[in-house]
């Protein structure tokens, strides 16, 4: 049955989205060349492209966006849709005979111009490989019984209630937490360890209760990677899986292998798995099970607390790599809790947190309630939270003997406060006042790549009234020494 297609801009919700994977065999340059007459070698000369970095022909930015026009054209809104903005970003090369997939997403409605923006991702794998903006129009004049029929099998897919993988499931904090998700409307996959102890039906009864869908399975995380299979064949069928809690560790005494396994590797294996989705919704969380054993590393805690720290290091890798993105990385790091797992280390005058607490602040983090730029989250018996980020602690002491950094510290940026560097960054690569840019840097952040670091240069020339050499473009590969050089220039100036 051929189906009409008339979506009006009142039949659009944020949120919506299509994604789909397409392939550009080495003919395809043929047909963009006779359009375009670009005739790069670098697009089709296997020869030439050889003594590129890029080692083989790549594809021409514009012929990957080219799906970008249908997918307003035809999906979203379709045969009403008129072009009026159109952004787009390079990230990294796309190759022919690639499988690339597509995320398009509607992140905003105006109501009085009746327009929807596009945000699109375009990966390969967990890769991405280009990022655009589009502002369409929906238009309101056409009858609607000239609405054409449908000539694409894309479905516009609305964000179904959200599916929760937590390893350590059978846990006192993995237990508590699968149950306030239950309560609060997630779908969740729970693990436990094969052959070591079978699915608490008691815990599935609960949390099935209310009203969600509690699946579980064994999974062997103290193995190697292809013990993983099994899982990562569940939890990608379908785009199951819409965020990952991982609460499962052996104990602080287990062998350093043992911990690092689960604690590290066992999460980086579940979260690469899971990006792929991720990027195709534009929004997911991987929420670890840290510790303030990190901080503190009390004797015999050793490979415990290293172990949790490599798996710290990782969320805010992953924050840096993907954040930009949609996916939001959170290290949940409580101090003491009243749990078996830690019943030989308290005393009756250890202060601890129950599993409770534990459960509601991860709730709380996967609900979005401390904003969508992740991070390390701190909680203690007693105390307030601490929200914060995983890493360098700058120390107060200084070797007389060292050079005077002070253009780099927190002193420098409000120097500089008049020249308004943090709004032309932001403005620039379209961020927000909450997303961090302190630790921003060329190559590491998914937004800053060397060609964009030379536009934004020329941007700044512009707006500050600066000029820049290219020495300065070479020196400038982090915002701090960014924030250092225009203080240098500024100050040069009175």
């Amino acid at each position: 049955m051929i189906q009409k297609i008339d979506r009006s801009y009142a039949d659009i919700e944020i949120g919506d989205r299509v994604c789909f994977t397409r392939r550009f065999p080495l003919e395809s340059f043929h047909d963009f060349y006779k359009l375009s007459k670009d005739n790069n070698p670098l697009h089709h000369d296997a020869h030439y492209a050889s003594a590129t970095p890029y080692q083989r022909p790549i594809l021409p930015v514009l012929l990957t966006s080219l799906p970008l026009s249908a997918i307003a054209g035809t999906v979203l809104p379709g045969h009403r849709s008129l072009f009026i903005n159109f952004q787009i970003h390079a990230v990294h090369p796309a190759y022919y005979d690639q499988e690339i997939s597509y995320s398009a997403k509607v992140i905003k409605k105006n109501d009085l111009f009746q327009t929807i923006t596009l945000r699109t991702l375009v990966f390969h794998h967990s890769q991405i490989l280009l990022e655009a903006e589009q502002i369409i129009q929906v238009r309101d004049d056409v009858p609607e019984n000239l609405a054409p029929a449908r000539d694409h099998d894309i479905p516009i897919l609305r964000n179904t209630p959200r599916t929760v993988l937590i390893t350590g499931a059978r846990g006192a904090i993995g237990s508590a937490i699968a149950v306030n998700l239950a309560r609060n409307g997630f779908n969740l996959l729970l693990t436990f360890r094969p052959g070591a102890c079978e699915p608490d039906e008691h815990l599935l009864s609960r949390c099935r209760g209310y009203g969600v869908h509690v699946a579980c399975m064994a999974a062997d995380l103290e193995g190697d990677a292809d013990g993983l299979v099994p899982l990562i064949e569940t939890m990608t069928h379908d785009n199951l899986i819409t965020d990952l809690v991982h609460v499962a560790s052996p104990p602080v005494h287990a062998s350093a292998h043992a911990l690092f396994n689960v604690n590290y590797l066992a999460l980086k294996i579940l979260s690469e798995a899971l990006i792929p989705q991720i990027l195709q919704r534009q929004e997911g969380h991987v929420l670890m099970l840290g510790s303030s054993a990190v901080q503190s590393t009390p004797q015999g805690w050793e490979d415990y607390a290293t172990a949790k720290a490599a798996a710290s290091h990782y969320i805010t890798g992953l924050n840096t790599r993907f954040g930009h993105y949609g996916l939001t990385g959170w290290v949940l790091a409580p101090g003491m809790v009243a749990t078996q797992f830690s019943a030989k280390f308290r005393t009756p005058a250890t202060l601890s947190l129950q599993p409770e607490q534990v459960a509601e602040s991860a709730s709380a983090l996967l609900k979005g309630q401390y904003g969508t730029q992740g991070g390390y989250f701190w909680l203690e018996p007693q105390t307030p939270e601490r929200l914060g980020r995983f890493g360098f602690y700058a120390s107060e002491v200084r070797s007389s003997l060292e050079p005077d950094r002070s253009a780099h510290s927190s002193s420098s940026v409000e120097a500089v406060q008049g020249a308004d560097i943090d709004g032309l960054f932001r403005q620039f690569f379209k961020l927000a006042p909450s997303d961090d840019i302190a630790l921003a840097r060329v190559g590491e952040s998914p937004y800053w790549d060397s060609l964009r670091h030379i536009e934004f240069m020329l941007f700044l020339e512009k707006n500050m009234g600066l000029t820049f050499s290219s020495k300065d473009i070479d020196r400038t590969k982090r915002y701090l020494d960014l924030v250092s050089l225009i203080a240098e220039k500024r100050k040069s100036e009175s």
